[in-house]
């Protein structure tokens, strides 16, 4: 089945609103700080709307290495095949590449990719490649002993590298991550918005947004099972999400969005997601 291209790109478009839109100023890679509460390796991941909870409106599919890395992940649309994503890892799964494929006149096309560079065990780059092969993005990570202190982006333009912004880590004693701060100059001293973490039980169990105001712009709260998993996470004490499981496996998700815009979003931007294993 052939897609015109208005469809093709309509269905990015809701594909990067579902599963993109955390690619912001104030988002980080979180496998750099936080452990992961249950690997759970499930082989498929289908989303619904909650308003319509039988209708599949996309799909997530996975392959994992001897490691439990993923190293092939496939985003469908109604069935359809659309963006391929291709992980490559070392005996230590240190991840080394990724690379993203759009499926188009039935054959899989090259798009960019991404490859990590380590220096002393450590991550130390990223370097984006666009379909051409320039580089043309990286993301730089200094380090205080083994700690992570800098995540700082930049692009190429006009034949130089120029700044976009950065984040701040600090941790406390015991290696948790404590505090992450933004700035959008390449001096760093004007903070943009802080986020600070509170632990509860050796858990992750508030994170708090403040803008450069002083106010604070959210509270998050996670909740977990008995065996440790996350249970539920609030947002100004509304629920924003909630999880399900099975003997000892997310079986399935519920997302609730409460924005200014709901309408904006596919599915009002509450969606559930079942797991298959």
């Amino acid at each position: 089945m052939k897609l015109s291209g208005f469809k093709i790109t309509s269905i990015l478009a809701i594909l990067s609103l579902i599963w993109l839109s955390s690619c912001r100023n104030d988002e980080f890679d979180t496998s750099l700080i936080f452990d992961e509460q249950g690997n759970f390796r499930y082989k498929k991941e289908t989303t619904f709307c909650q308003r319509n909870p039988e209708k599949e409106i996309s799909s997530k599919t996975f392959s994992y290495d001897k490691n439990g890395n993923v190293i092939k992940e496939v985003i469908s649309y109604i069935g359809i095949p659309e963006i391929m994503n291709k992980r490559e890892f070392n005996e230590s799964s240190q991840q080394l590449t990724d690379s993203t494929f759009y499926y188009r006149s039935d054959e899989w096309q090259y798009q960019n990719s991404t490859r990590y560079i380590y220096s002393r065990n450590l991550l130390s780059e990223k370097h984006r490649y666009n379909s051409d092969g320039t580089l043309s993005h990286k993301i730089i990570y200094k380090y205080i002993g083994s700690k992570l202190r800098w995540e700082e982006f930049w692009y190429f333009n006009t034949n130089e590298w120029k700044f976009q912004y950065a984040h701040g880590f600090e941790f406390d004693r015991s290696g948790r991550l404590v505090k992450k701060e933004s700035f959008q100059d390449e001096a760093k001293k004007n903070v943009y918005d802080t986020f600070v973490y509170a632990y509860k039980n050796g858990r992750l169990y508030e994170e708090k947004r403040i803008i450069r105001t002083g106010k604070t712009s959210f509270v998050k709260k996670y909740f977990y099972t008995a065996k440790g998993f996350i249970d539920e996470i609030t947002e100004d004490g509304k629920v924003v999400e909630k999880n399900f499981y099975e003997l000892d496996r997310l079986i399935e998700k519920h997302t609730f969005y409460y924005g200014i815009d709901p309408g904006f979003s596919p599915c009002g931007g509450n969606f559930i997601y079942k797991y298959e294993y």
